[in-house]
């Protein structure tokens, strides 16, 4: 189907936008795509409860096998389509399902009820590719199988673009002002400890985050802060996920795994960050600054340790390799050093395998990872949930792709959350340290103050 001139992704998934399990998943800024996701066959959701570090990957198994019975029960036969993701499952990974592969301290402030992971199954997906050498935009409505059932969801996707018009501008007035849970000090106190672990010898990187607070006004929707954040702050991996107990708002720089059906693995970790300067001249300084920079390239390359460490795990034997390293990429807010490791899985793993071995990702957490992941959980004041998770689609034919849950706001209610972080390493400065999360929550901060320049 050829989309009305104008019509963005967003604009089609407007009017089903606070549908419990509608998802927006737009990964254009990466593969030219967006996927709109509405009314899952089936949903699947885990609890903090539910996980045992004992059974290590219990609930990457338990989403396995019951994405294989969906399989069986439609005898799914896998055949060649116009984009990576055409039926399977999708939704997010909290941070915290790291318990159900690690013996961790509890989770602060999360009851054993909080999910940590949820996820639709969807045989039904509306696919908006983009191509610049084409006049005009098309879409693909796609499901794994034909059923009265999924002609039924295809006849509502395809309807959703024929009645598509240009969605209004997002309201403007602002939330409440984002407060820090903890103040500058005890932060930069918690950066001087890990900087002393470091210099002891107990670990070489941990990423420390502080949170922020804020409140949705009656009148703006989760969407309209979507709209905002996209707009200002366009990002490879933007999302609106609607689920049963809260709203995620994302719009990421970073991509987590990539997996094809074929099993090649792609990992795109970001360490290093630099503001966008307010001259051309100013912000080509910062960029070279952050190029040069000596202590954010040992940062960059000691989590392309780890992934390369993480990736071995499930992939052949001398199959893992650094494709880029430490190479500088420019958003709308900031400037990363972004590096991609690869690898192709065994034939004895699966995606999903892949998934569990590498999860959570390495940027977000720090070397070597669980010695990492236990300090944050003694430093960090709160539960991350779907803060340092992954966002994304985990196709029938073992397809993957996942962002890491950075920029991401999560709306419960009227209660609006989001976390930054950055890498301590033995180098860091507490006071720098602190300003960079202030740099890098600077978008989510512009967008619920009601910029909105989409």
């Amino acid at each position: 189907m050829t989309l009305p001139t104008g019509i963005r992704p967003a604009d089609i998934f407007a009017p089903v936008a606070d549908r419990p399990f509608a998802q927006l998943l737009d990964w254009q800024g990466s593969d030219d795509i967006a996927y709109i996701l509405m009314d899952p066959a089936e949903t699947l959701t885990i609890t903090l409860g539910k996980l045992d570090s004992r059974t290590r990957g219990g609930a990457f198994r338990r989403l396995d096998a019951a994405l294989e019975a969906w399989k069986q029960d439609h005898s799914f036969v896998p055949r060649k389509t116009p984009v990576p993701f055409a039926g399977g499952a999708a939704g997010f990974f909290a941070y915290e399902l790291a318990h159900d592969l690690e013996r961790l301290p509890h989770p602060k402030g999360m009851d054993q009820d909080t999910p940590v992971l949820t996820v639709g199954f969807y045989d039904a997906v509306l696919a908006c590719p983009q191509d610049a050498n084409k006049d005009a935009d098309h879409a693909f409505v796609l499901s794994p199988w034909d059923t009265p059932v999924t002609q039924d969801r295809r006849a509502a996707l395809k309807a959703l673009i024929e009645t598509a018009s240009r969605s209004r501008a997002p309201a403007t007035r602002p939330c409440s002002d984002p407060e820090a849970t903890i103040d500058p000090d005890a932060y930069r106190k918690s950066v001087a400890r890990v900087i002393e672990l470091i210099h002891a010898g107990d670990i070489f990187q941990a990423n420390l985050a502080q949170r922020f607070d804020s409140s949705l006004p009656a009148d703006v929707t989760p969407f309209d802060i979507y709209q905002r954040l996209a707009g200002d702050a366009p990002a490879p991996f933007s999302a609106h996920l609607t689920l049963p107990d809260r709203t995620l708002v994302s719009s990421s720089p970073e991509r987590f795994l990539k997996i094809t059906p074929e099993g090649h693995v792609r990992t795109e970790p970001i360490k290093g960050t630099r503001p966008r300067g307010e001259t051309d001249a100013h912000d080509t300084a910062l960029a070279n600054d952050l190029m040069n920079s000596a202590k954010d390239r040992a940062e960059n390359i000691m989590i392309v340790d780890l992934q390369r460490n993480d990736l071995s795990r499930t992939c052949a034997d001398h199959s893992v390799k650094v494709e880029a390293l430490c190479e500088l990429h420019s958003f709308e807010n900031v400037h990363h050093l972004i590096s991609t490791v690869t690898g192709t899985l065994r034939t004895d793993a699966s995606s999903l395998d892949c998934l569990a071995a590498c999860f959570p990702g390495g940027s977000i957490t720090g070397a070597p990872k669980v010695r990492a992941m236990e300090i944050i959980a003694d430093e960090e004041p709160h539960s991350r949930g779907a803060y340092c998770g992954s966002i994304g689609f985990i196709g029938l034919d073992g397809a993957i792709d996942t962002s890491i849950a950075i920029r991401t706001l999560t709306i419960t209610g009227r209660q609006i959350t989001y976390h930054a972080g950055g890498g301590i390493v033995a180098d860091s400065d507490p006071h720098d340290e602190y300003d960079e999360t202030i740099t890098k929550a600077s978008a989510m901060k512009a967008a619920l103050m009601g910029s909105a320049s989409s």
